[in-house]
């Protein structure tokens, strides 16, 4: 599962309705749990606010693998989980805004989707050939490449693959991966709250970009903007750059 910002308060809401069945000690749920939230996403880790330093040393103590536990299986996701006072967390936040070293890029890629794990077969051994070249060498064979076919062959995998691949060979690369109805809520919010500019920043300052669901740009009965809304995407990330590529799905393009 991406863990996108606007899906912090859904995943955690649900995160703990089931640890809640899972702690058997309804007193100790109530008072160090409840007052917890998602914080933020950093790579392979999650990031848990409490309300003070005691209930973070106490959580982190006794249900720390509780809780990472039943948030992978909501996520469906391999995330390590980290406990830590929203205190600190707003102090580390502030630094981060003043500081002028870069701040942690998120990826929204899946660790547990890797090439080594992805099933290969007569249907997929061309694209995943291609996919892995790509990966290889971002930008030099294909710049961008669109991967079609029919549901459950692997794409998203593939797509997620090839980001933590580049991640773990170009560390200077930014990699991010995006479904297109995660795009179109970012760009649609970025207009109500007049920060389209903002838009185009976060996606001029990527060097990868994987795009899940790539035809729903195409369905003008769906979105009569969406021609428009798949050229800004197009236009203001770096697919034209060297050294980078844009691995995409495309069901139907």
């Amino acid at each position: 599962m991406v863990i996108t910002y606007s899906r912090y308060n859904d995943i955690w809401k649900e995160v703990l309705q089931r640890l809640e069945q899972r702690i058997t000690d309804q007193v100790a749920f109530t008072a160090f749990f409840a007052t917890t939230k998602l914080h933020g996403v950093e790579g392979d880790t999650a990031i848990v606010s409490t309300p003070n330093n005691f209930s973070a040393q106490v959580l982190n103590r006794r249900f720390v693998e509780d809780i990472q536990t039943v948030f992978n299986e909501v996520t469906q996701s391999d995330f390590r989980i980290t406990i830590k006072d929203e205190h600190d967390l707003a102090t580390t936040d502030e630094a981060a805004k003043t500081s002028p070293t870069i701040s942690p890029f998120y990826s929204n890629l899946n660790p547990k989707y890797t090439f080594d794990n992805f099933v290969v077969g007569p249907s997929n051994q061309e694209v995943n050939m291609a996919v892995i070249s790509t990966a290889m060498d971002p930008g030099k064979y294909f710049n961008p490449l669109f991967i079609y076919g029919r549901s459950g062959l692997g794409k998203t995998h593939l797509l997620h693959a090839a980001g933590n691949y580049i991640r773990s060979k170009f560390a200077n690369l930014q990699v991010l991966y995006i479904t297109s109805d995660d795009f179109m809520e970012e760009y649609i919010r970025s207009i109500k709250e007049k920060g389209v500019e903002v838009l185009k920043d976060k996606f001029r300052n990527v060097d990868v970009l994987l795009v899940d669901d790539v035809q729903f740009f195409s369905s003008k009965e769906k979105n009569p903007s969406a021609n428009h809304i798949s050229s800004e995407l197009l236009q203001y990330t770096p697919s034209t750059k060297d050294n980078t590529c844009m691995p995409a799905e495309a069901k139907a393009i």
